[in-house]
């Protein structure tokens, strides 16, 4: 950078001898007309070089030369033809300069001047017309510069003429004239003529400003193609018409759709739309003149048409035609075909708003709705009409239609199961958000599935979708369950854990895998550092030992993923015990003292809730001492809490968990003594009383008097009267089975005998029933209780004992001796066994009537005699008495069986709903939709309701219109009573068993085995048969209790199908008419007679079919003869040809086990017999090759 001299800024000497008008003179020294006019051009400028050179200098005499010529350069900045002819001069004058920094730093004006440039520069050889600048210095000059620079280019159209001209302004008289003469002769002496022009097109070319030129009769001659003398008045006309400013709005008016605003721009500029054809060249340059790019732009894609938009007039239309030589489309015009063509194009649709193309389309009908129906933009307005998208794969639909909730009723039927399961896949991250709105259509698609194929679309899309997909099936879904244990509990899965907990945790599997894989996943290693430090520590510590000590345990930790499962397996108590705190060992977690335990480093739970969790757990693996240290830290934390204490206490006693809950360190206020009292468990007694050595045995006593042992309760009583108290007036009921706690108990029933009560024959009675107990109780007597016995119960008791004291041989003999007649006082009360005759035996069974399995061993053979035990057994323990009845029904050997169902009843709940505990319940799809509820019976009360079925119900019979259960008979059988009938009239009765009740059952139960059972016993048989005081789904005896319950419903609609001269049979739940009309009214009949009671038929499932369709009965076809459904046959024919390529075997959706397809081929079979039989043989084949190919 240089400093510029302040003086010569001031002084303007240097520009004058540069200035513009020195070029100029330069210039219009040289004859244009000349051939070597550029040469010549540069010559003269360059002519006083060397002079301006030196005379610039002189004006900078103190800077050097290479200074003042960038100085002046950079000073003449604001006029690029001066700095052009500076460098020329320095070039010339001064060629050791550098020229480098004057390249490409010319002034704002350097393009309207690029011309002249690059000839001094010495880069061009021709100069089309001159600068402005210096054109205004001889107008003329710079006019013929530009004709004759026009011939010498070889051009000869008088149009491209005028263009060249028309930036010459200034030249008018008699210079334009004298101009025009010039050309003229240039042009004669060189042989040449132009080719002529309208005079129209000569002034659009070269604007009004040469108006003037182009009116000489002198430019007629040599530019026009007439001579008539009309030309200035048709370049009036057009210059009159003001095209350029009028026109102006033209080209963005038809960009727009504005054509009524482009009809009025062309009135407004000739008076109207104007008639008539121009000529080509005219046609040109009109529209060049109206157009930027020389051809309208039709519609512009970043900008809509108003919803005001109308076609294009004709008149417009023919006058863009006719003057402008423009083709207008034929949307413009408002033709359909041409709309529909043009709709493929996504810029012209956006063109219109939503409305405008609503309008179109419905003027036009499908064909544009169709073509509409590809774009996105256009989806509003097609919407309204499904067909349009029946020509679009149902992808393309699925991701073109908007995210709203009436678009989903034309998706959701086109979506196939192939389909949903590619959507669900979809990983490009540009259509996650689209995928994300549109679920929710996936959703209702699979949904509104039938059944079984909603079900195996949902199994499909568990099994394949990755990550799942709870948007679509929800996570309560039993669908989830098959993928088993080992899928769910990963981190994917956490939202079916939450919501499907209790299920999770019923499924099969090893419990204990998950937190092994997890734990062996994170395992830490045991670093060389690590055994370093312990031997350091080891040697600290001091000798061998010290060093020999096992290391502490590592603490455990899982990571993040399983992090995450863990949390959710520890929100449910099901899970969490199952999985987790099952097998929680000392290293798995951290217990903090405010009573927060810290799992796997992971999820933390209070010491209650964990505490709880083991100690209720039947299946419990864990550190047995973490569990007595939870249990007792927060039994020590509970303290202030004394409510959550009690309950946490009333667990652990309730479970068979052995903690020392009164040597631990816990304190226990008088309070919580007391109430401890009311829940102890037996096997706390010993500890309590030692805890509470005072009165313990009476807040025992008081409180739980049934935990008490045989001894303890003893004692209890002597201590109550000791104190003054009476004693209870019922001894509670034995638990213990123990002699010594018979011996307590029995000891205190004497105890509590009044002495006029206590006579010599009922001390006889109460010592049979003590059996061989009789010596160890009295003896108990009178060693804990010889102060709190009468003169007469001591009397009593010491006449026994002598009794008891007889020696085996003896009481031999006096068996014997009672044999031949004699009386004994010992025989009075010896007890007799079952084989020593009649009386022994009704002894020995009423001796046993509480214990079922010695009444069915020691039980009669003899009718008479067992009619008479069981009316003693009536009148003195009905109970038991109904119950041997129920026994004796079904068989002596189901004695163990009773026993044990006992043992598992509830007494306490309503008649029918006492062996509820003793079902599983599942549910299970039904074929129609809808789950079916069933009650699976534990085994004993499985194996009773069988007997019960096949020894109490079966022999009953049933109606001869009843084919189901029954033996013998099937569905076969039913459906062929059907066959080839004119009409056949199908329904079936809602929630069949369930909607049989209690009330039913016992009034069917009386009616049928009131003369063979007591009332007792049947209401007994209403407890087995019955579960939540219904017919239960899945117990043996529902079937059979079923056809005696529609016993006289059977009746009555067979006897009205007699009179219409139909068929009526019923199989189960279903029941089939058929003849002729008169089938139909049937219906109506047991509509009526099933009200009666309390059964109604399901209008979903009633069914007529007639002839000319096909006509089913119970899944069969009847229409001629019994057979099964085509596709039925077809689909068994597949699932066997699949297992022979190795493939797995479905039917409907469903897999298909060996065994079931065995059972599906039998039951053809017995339809299509021969059809059947090839299919069993062929897979038979199948597997006897594949078992040869597995034992090779």
């Amino acid at each position: 950078m240089f400093i510029l001299p302040q003086d010569g800024c001031r002084d303007p000497a240097w520009r004058r001898l540069i200035s513009i008008k020195v070029i100029a003179e330069a210039i219009v020294s040289v004859d244009p007309w000349r051939r070597d006019f550029i040469p010549a051009l540069r010559e003269a400028l360059l002519k006083n070089a060397d002079g301006i050179y030196a005379a610039m200098g002189e004006l900078f005499p103190e800077l050097p030369e290479e200074v003042v010529s960038k100085w002046v350069f950079e000073a003449a900045r604001d006029v690029p033809e001066e700095q052009a002819f500076w460098r020329m001069i320095v070039k010339k004058c001064s060629p050791s300069t550098n020229l480098n920094y004057m390249d490409g730093r010319e002034g704002s004006r350097a393009r309207e001047a690029m011309g002249l440039l690059k000839v001094m520069r010495g880069t061009a050889q021709r100069l089309s017309r001159l600068p402005n600048a210096i054109a205004a210095e001889n107008p003329e000059h710079a006019l013929e510069v530009a004709v004759a620079e026009f011939l010498r280019c070889g051009s000869r159209r008088a149009f491209n003429l005028v263009k060249n001209l028309c930036d010459c302004r200034g030249v008018t008289g008699a210079a334009a004239v004298d101009v025009w003469r010039r050309i003229r002769d240039a042009l004669a002496s060189k042989g040449l003529r132009l080719v002529p022009c309208e005079p129209e097109a000569a002034l659009l070319a070269a604007g009004t400003s040469m108006f003037s030129m182009l009116c000489m009769p002198e430019a007629a001659q040599i530019l026009y193609a007439t001579d008539d003398g009309r030309c200035l008045e048709r370049l009036a006309r057009v210059a009159g018409s003001s095209f350029n400013e009028r026109l102006n709005g033209l080209e963005s008016a038809i960009a727009r759709g504005g054509y009524r605003r482009a009809e009025k721009l062309v009135a407004s500029c000739f008076g109207s739309v104007p008639d008539g054809v121009l000529s080509a060249e005219l046609q040109r340059e009109l529209c060049v003149k109206c157009f930027n790019n020389g051809s309208p732009v039709w519609f512009e894609g970043r900008r809509h048409f108003d919803n005001g938009w109308r076609p294009m007039s004709e008149s417009l239309s023919r006058w863009l035609r006719d003057w402008l030589g423009v083709s207008v489309p034929g949307w413009v015009l408002g033709e359909k075909e041409s709309f529909v063509e043009n709709f493929a194009d996504g810029k012209f649709v956006r063109v219109f708003t939503l409305e405008k193309l609503r309008t179109i389309a419905d003027s036009i009908g499908m064909p544009a709705y169709e073509a509409l129906a590809v774009w996105p933009y256009a989806q509003p307005v097609t919407v309204a009409h499904p067909e349009a998208y029946a020509g679009l794969d149902a992808e393309t639909v699925f991701w073109l239609l908007p995210p709203e909730k009436k678009c989903g009723a034309i998706v959701k039927g086109r979506l196939d199961d192939d389909l949903v399961v590619k959507l669900l896949r979809t990983q490009q991250p540009s259509r996650a958000r689209l995928l994300s709105e549109r679920l929710e259509w996936i959703k209702a698609a699979v949904n509104e599935r039938p059944e079984p194929a909603g079900t195996a679309l949902r199994q499909r899309l568990v099994r394949e979708s990755e990550p799942p997909c709870f948007s679509v099936v929800e996570p309560g879904d039993p669908v989830w369950l098959e993928l088993g244990l080992k899928r769910l509990l990963t981190g994917a899965y956490r939202q079916v854990l939450r919501a499907q907990g209790r299920s999770v945790a019923a499924l099969e599997g090893p419990a204990g895998e998950w937190l092994a894989a997890a734990l062996e996943r994170n395992r830490p290693a045991r670093t060389s550092t690590e055994g370093k430090v312990g031997k350091k520590a080891g040697k600290k510590a001091g000798g061998k030992a010290a060093q020999n000590a096992a290391p502490a345990p590592v603490a455990l930790r899982v990571a993040r993923d399983d992090a995450d499962v863990l949390g959710a397996l520890m929100r449910r108590a099901c899970l969490r015990r199952r999985f987790v705190t099952d097998f929680l060992q000392r290293n798995m977690v951290k217990y903090d003292p405010e009573g927060i335990v810290t799992v796997l480093g992971a999820v933390k739970v209070d010491d209650v809730t964990l505490a709880e969790d083991m100690i209720r757990s039947k299946t419990f693996a864990g550190d047995e001492a973490l569990r007595a240290e939870l249990t007792v830290g927060a039994l020590r934390r509970l303290k202030k809490c004394p409510d959550e204490r009690l309950r946490l206490l009333r667990l652990v006693m309730n479970r068979s968990v052995r903690i020392d809950v009164f040597n631990c360190g816990c304190k226990w206020s008088r309070e919580e003594l007391r109430a401890m009292a009311g829940f102890l468990s037996p096997a706390y007694v010993e500890a309590y009383l030692k805890a509470v050595p005072d009165d313990g045995l009476m807040l025992l006593g008081e409180a739980s008097p049934e935990i008490l042992s045989g001894r303890r309760l003893f004692e209890y009583c002597c201590a109550r009267l000791r104190a003054g108290l009476s004693l209870p007036v019922v001894l509670p009921a034995r638990r213990w089975c123990e002699d010594v706690d018979l011996h307590g108990e029995q000891a205190c029933e004497i105890l509590r005998m009044r002495d006029e009560d206590l006579t010599a024959a009922r001390m006889r009675a109460l010592l049979e029933r003590l059996d061989g107990h009789a010596g160890p109780v009295l003896k108990l007597l009178a060693d804990g209780a010889a102060d709190l016995l009468s003169a007469k119960k001591k009397s009593l008791i010491d006449e026994a004992l002598a009794v008891v004291a007889v020696e085996p041989a003896e009481r031999l003999m006096a068996l014997e001796a009672s044999a031949m007649g004699s009386q004994r006082r010992v025989l009075d009360w010896w007890p007799k066994e079952g084989p020593d005759g009649d009386d022994g035996v009704l002894y020995g069974v009423l001796r046993v009537h509480h214990r079922i399995e010695e009444v069915a061993r020691l039980w009669p053979a003899d009718e008479a005699l067992a009619r008479k035990a069981l009316a003693m057994m009536h009148r003195l323990w009905p109970l038991d008495a109904a119950w041997t009845e129920v026994m004796l029904g079904i068989g002596l050997e189901s004695a163990p069986l009773l026993r044990e169902l006992i043992g598992r009843a509830d007494f306490g709940r309503p008649l029918g709903c006492r062996f509820d505990g003793s079902y599983a319940r599942h549910s299970i799809p039904k074929k129609n939709g809808g789950m079916r509820e069933i009650h699976a019976p534990a085994a004993a009360l499985k194996a009773v309701q069988r007997l019960v079925n096949e020894r109490i119900l079966q022999p009953l019979g049933v109606h001869e219109a009843a084919w189901g259960f029954v033996p013998g008979r099937g569905i076969v059988g039913n459906a062929a009573r059907h066959a080839g009938q004119a009409v056949v009239a199908c329904a079936d009765i809602r929630s069949c068993f369930p909607s049989v009740g209690r009330g039913l059952v016992i009034s069917v139960l009386r009616r049928d085995l009131g003369e063979r059972f007591s009332d007792a016993a049947l209401m007994r048989l209403v407890d087995i048969v019955l579960a939540e005081g219904v017919l239960p789904t899945g117990a043996p005896t529902s079937p059979a209790l079923l056809n005696r319950v529609l016993l006289k419903t059977d009746e009555i609609l067979t006897d009205a199908a007699d009179r219409r001269d139909c068929v009526y049979t019923r199989y189960a739940d279903d029941l089939t008419f058929s003849g002729g009309d008169g089938a139909v009214g049937l219906l109506g009949i047991a509509t009526g007679v099933l009200q009666r009671i309390g059964l109604v038929l399901d209008p979903r499932k009633t069914n007529i079919f007639r002839k000319g369709r096909r006509q089913c009965c119970t899944g069969l076809v009847v229409n001629e003869k019994v057979s099964v459904r085509r596709e039925y046959a077809r689909r068994l024919r597949a699932a066997v040809h699949a297992v022979s390529c190795g493939r797995t075997p479905e039917l409907d959706g469903c897999v298909l086990s060996i065994p079931m397809l065995r059972g599906h081929i039998a039951f053809l079979e017995s339809v299509k017999t021969a059809e059947g039989a090839r299919l069993r043989e062929s897979l038979a084949e199948v597997l006897a090759g594949r078992k040869k190919e597995e034992s090779k």
